[in-house]
């Protein structure tokens, strides 16, 4: 049990920090990201045996978190109801409380339609565009080739322009 244990804190205790970054940029909620935190630690104890014969453990436990993080994100979304403003122009460049919301609000639409997508391109657009992993890398966290994580990559990117395309549009109509 002592070796399991030093194993655990090993592997988990240099990706803390990125853990938590991961986590927090999804939810931006202390109580959400917490108790992701506790769920990712208690998934990385029960798959310890099959994260360290991973040929890229680190990047497993990240997609560990990413997973826990995204679940949560999706559960989170379903039980509220956002609500969309239209931007108040302000002369001087300062934005107004309207539009900073509505900058969260483009945020939270964009990630729950990253949400959305089916898992693997789900993953796959968040690692890249959110973390800035490479697509070996991805393609390490996914257990997949490069080619399939790119392919996941491309796919999420190409819903993800199609959904956002009619917010996008309501955002460039409003005059600046």
């Amino acid at each position: 049990m002592d070796r399991r244990k030093s194993i655990f804190t090993n592997r988990t205790k240099p990706l803390q920090a990125r853990m938590i970054r991961i986590i927090w940029r999804l939810l931006r909620n202390a109580d959400d990201a917490e108790e992701v935190l506790q769920d990712v630690m208690m998934a990385v104890w029960r798959k310890l045996e099959r994260i360290e014969s991973h040929s890229h453990p680190d990047l497993l436990v990240l997609r560990i978190t990413v997973d826990a993080a995204l679940d949560k994100f999706r559960k989170r979304s379903r039980e509220r109801e956002l609500t969309i403003g239209l931007l108040d122009v302000v002369p001087d460049g300062i934005p107004t409380p309207r539009e900073e919301m509505n900058q969260k609000e483009l945020l939270n639409r964009v990630l729950e339609n990253i949400t959305s997508l089916p898992q693997q391109q789900s993953v796959a657009v968040f690692l890249r565009l959110i973390e800035e992993l490479s697509f070996t890398e991805i393609a390490a966290a996914l257990d997949c080739q490069e080619a399939t994580a790119r392919s996941h990559h491309s796919k999420g990117i190409a819903q993800l322009r199609e959904r956002l395309a009619p917010f996008l549009e309501i955002e460039r109509s409003v005059p600046k």
